[in-house]
């Protein structure tokens, strides 16, 4: 057998290993393009698409952080077009990123937390939002969305005065969102319609129909034209 020289054997191994990083790159390259068509249509708010063309991108990801942006962006579009058991198993993949802020780990678990409310499974989503719960109180947007969908899961369980003490707690944030804050207050109006207390539950109801432009608004309207009878 023919002895290699040290030098030559080095020079073997260097090939070798620029065209193992040739062929990674190349990966990669291919990934960054299929997300950045995929991200186009995300950013585009054309989630039907998006959802698509992701699912394809995320077939070529290689690392955890190319599975985590695509994850990201999947649960985003599958929520919007109500792809609820979708939306949950990308949620749920997200979660896995092991360099996930507590911020992001709280907003996949109430992006969970909504998919199973709509879901109606009820017992699943307030053992995700006592998880949260339990994590030390941060004062941010995420942590009240916790508390407001533990107020709606109380409201959808037939709970109506503790889904009214806890979605009280998710009004007091100081920072709250308006689209967030009219779907705490309908929520309030709701429950206290249907413990017969018709003051609070018009006080909620003048308010969102006041504030809101969306179904919350339109839906607080109605229930306003009810309490006039």
């Amino acid at each position: 057998m023919k002895k290699i020289s040290f030098t030559a054997l080095v020079r073997l191994l260097t090939v070798g290993l620029s065209a193992c990083a040739f062929t990674l790159q190349a990966a990669n390259a291919e990934f960054d393009a299929a997300f950045d068509i995929a991200n186009k249509a995300y950013t585009s708010r054309k989630w039907q698409e998006g959802a698509d063309l992701l699912v394809k991108a995320r077939e070529l990801a290689k690392t955890d952080w190319e599975k985590y942006k695509v994850n990201y962006r999947l649960t985003y579009c599958y929520s919007y077009i109500k792809q609820n058991e979708k939306a949950i198993e990308t949620a749920s993949e997200a979660l896995k990123y092991p360099k996930l802020s507590a911020r992001d780990r709280n907003r996949f678990a109430n992006m969970i937390i909504e998919a199973s409310i709509r879901l109606k499974r009820y017992d699943d989503a307030m053992k995700q939002v006592e998880l949260q719960l339990a994590e030390p109180a941060r004062e941010d947007d995420m942590y009240y969305i916790t508390i407001m969908h533990k107020g709606v899961i109380l409201h959808e369980q037939k709970k109506y005065a503790e889904a009214i003490s806890v979605l009280k707690k998710a009004e007091s944030y100081p920072k709250i969102e308006v689209d967030v804050k009219n779907k705490v207050q309908w929520y309030i109006g709701a429950s206290a319609m249907k413990t017969g207390d018709k003051a609070t539950a018009r006080t909620y109801f003048e308010q969102v129909a006041k504030n809101s432009r969306n179904w919350f608004g339109t839906s607080a309207k109605k229930h306003l034209q009810t309490l006039s009878k």
